[in-house]
């Protein structure tokens, strides 16, 4: 799909799916919503990270593909290490519906950061 529709296209709606789905989370007082809240966090998790590899391998010259692909899986892996870590000392806390907003703040931070790209790229390619 980003091939033929371009990546906002693509992950506009996966962000704001993660982000659904951890509110849903969040405030599930039954096992549907719960359900349904993962359903979304899945189709993001699942997304995410062979869109933002496209996307990535888009932005650089073909001789750099490597090293744009290792530094988005280094960023993975450390989101994947120190999130639940520090998500984690918020649990005995607070407990888990705290996670999961905390999870939707991280998903509603990384959807505002991507349309803000979006805004700063359009800005810069337009010819005055």
């Amino acid at each position: 799909m980003i091939d033929r529709y371009g990546n906002h296209v693509v992950m506009v709606p996966i962000l704001f799916a993660m982000i659904l789905g951890f509110v849903a989370m969040a405030l599930a007082h039954s096992n549907l919503v719960l359900l349904l809240g993962a359903v979304l966090v899945g189709i993001g998790y699942g997304s995410i990270p062979s869109a933002d590899q496209t996307i990535a391998v888009q932005k650089v010259k073909l001789n750099k593909f490597s090293l744009a692909t290792s530094t988005l899986y280094i960023a993975l892996d450390l989101g994947n290490g120190i999130g639940p870590y520090i998500l984690g000392m918020v649990v005995p806390i607070y407990g888990f519906r705290a996670v999961y907003m905390c999870s939707a703040i991280a998903a509603l931070l990384a959807f505002l950061f991507y349309v803000g790209m979006i805004i700063k790229s359009r800005k810069e390619n337009v010819v005055m």
